[in-house]
Parts: structure tokens; C-alpha cells; sequence
């Protein structure tokens, strides 16, 4: 290959691993803000206890939902304690709740905080902002013995 069409080929390869880059760091900054947000929430439930804690994730003009982001926690057994983008929701089992392409998200969501203490989980949800279905990724935390809470965002 001549260095002529080499230069150009390098440099498409050189913008291309930068842009990669750049989306892996902004991925990397939108779990951070995730995680603040959700510890945050965690360690409001350990000051006030869950039962205030809980109506101000549901606040719709609380600082527990900012944007796209919300708090949401649960029984392990599935059911639904706070949520801060759907109230309609308190008091549902949402354990067997699937995600648009049929993952069974919600089971998944309690195992890992179960069996983990804490992780992330990636799936295609509703997002509030945009009104459309995207990838999410959610952060879940095993609060108390039999509540587990989470915040996610949608990627860009």
C-alpha cells in the first residue's frame, strides 16, 4: 500500500478510535453521576428511614428526579415502594416485568442485589425524556435485608 493512501486511512482509523473514546468516557461519566445520585438516596434512607425517604423519591418535584434519572426501590419479593417517574406503580409486583425485547429485567435487577450486594444491569426501557424505548442502565443496591433500590440513565 502506498503511503499515500496510508496517511488517509490513518487518520480515519485515529478519528474513529478517538470517537469510541470519547463515547466510553461519557458512558463512564454517566455511571458516576448514577452512582452519586443512587448513594445519595441510600444514605437519605439511612437519615430520615424509608418511609419519608420513599415519599420524597415519589416527589415529582423532589431532588430524587432530575431529568431522565429516578429513584426507584422495592421489596425483594418485587414489589414496588417508590418510584419516581410512575407513582401508579407503589404497592405493584413488578417482579416478573419484562423489557421491549422480553428480558425478564426486574428478576434479574433483585438477583443481582441479592446474590451481589450491588451491580449494573443493562436493558431497553421507556424513557421519560425522549418518549422513546432505549438502553438504560440501571444501578441496583441492596439497602436493607428485604428492600433493594436503583437509578438508572439512558445512553447516548
Amino acid at each position: 500500500m502506498s503511503r499515500r493512501l496510508c496517511l488517509p486511512a490513518l487518520l480515519l482509523w485515529g478519528a474513529l478510535a478517538s470517537g469510541a473514546a470519547a463515547q466510553e468516557v461519557g458512558g463512564a461519566g454517566q455511571r458516576a453521576e448514577t452512582e452519586r445520585f443512587l448513594r445519595d438516596a441510600v444514605s437519605y434512607i439511612d437519615q430520615v428511614g424509608p418511609e419519608q425517604a420513599f415519599a420524597a423519591f415519589n416527589d415529582p418535584q423532589g431532588r430524587f428526579i432530575v431529568g431522565e434519572r429516578y429513584v426507584f426501590c422495592n421489596r425483594i419479593n418485587g414489589t414496588v415502594l417508590a418510584h419516581g417517574f410512575n407513582p401508579a406503580l407503589l404497592g405493584r409486583n413488578l417482579a416478573s416485568l419484562r423489557d421491549a425485547r422480553g428480558k425478564p429485567f426486574a428478576a434479574a435487577l433483585i438477583r443481582i442485589a441479592v446474590t451481589e450486594g450491588q451491580g449494573w444491569l443493562s436493558y431497553e426501557w421507556f424513557n421519560p425524556a425522549t418518549r422513546q424505548t432505549e438502553v438504560k442502565d440501571t444501578l441496583i443496591i441492596r439497602v436493607r435485608e428485604d428492600i433493594v433500590c436503583g437509578a438508572g440513565h439512558y445512553r447516548r
